[in-house]
């Protein structure tokens, strides 16, 4: 996981499949801790959370979990249901602390980029919700991508 800072607000980054779930709900609970967040979103929530959804926290109405769906950058023509198509990005907000948890088992490019290039993001002074609101319009933009591929693939297969 990464810790970016900001001038106002945090960034953290959780990327990587733990087979064994130990060390990811360390991780979990740590974060939960480190950051006062209410347990329900982080180390007390439902796993298996899977369809896009929102939530928001039982005992803070500034925080809330995103789950969002994004599709995958690569097509196996046996994909056939939505947990094949995609993958699952949780995003923790909570907007008194002014902070974002992205949460994601195979790294997505759209993060990767904004990774990459942080520092220069930050010399333009990014607000906490002009990131958050780029974060949403990555994860929507994979869907475009991802129709120009299976595209190509049923036009090879016409």
């Amino acid at each position: 996981s990464t810790l970016v800072l900001s001038f106002d607000w945090h960034w953290v980054d959780v990327v990587g499949r733990d087979p064994t779930a130990s060390h990811y709900r360390r991780v979990m609970q740590q974060l939960t801790d480190d950051f006062g967040l209410c347990s329900s979103l982080l180390v007390d929530r439902d796993h298996h959370l899977v369809m896009p959804q929102f939530l928001e926290a039982a005992t803070n109405e500034h925080q809330h979990l995103v789950v969002l769906r994004v599709a995958n950058p690569q097509i196996n023509t046996t994909d056939d249901s939505v947990l094949e198509l995609s993958n699952r990005w949780l995003l923790l907000i909570d907007t008194a602390q002014k902070l974002v948890i992205t949460i994601h088992r195979m790294d997505a490019q759209p993060l990767a980029l904004l990774r990459a290039r942080w520092a220069e993001l930050m010399r333009n002074t990014v607000a906490f919700e002009e990131f958050l609101l780029k974060l949403l319009d990555d994860a929507v933009a994979t869907y475009n991508e991802s129709l120009d591929v299976h595209e190509r693939v049923l036009d090879m297969c016409e």
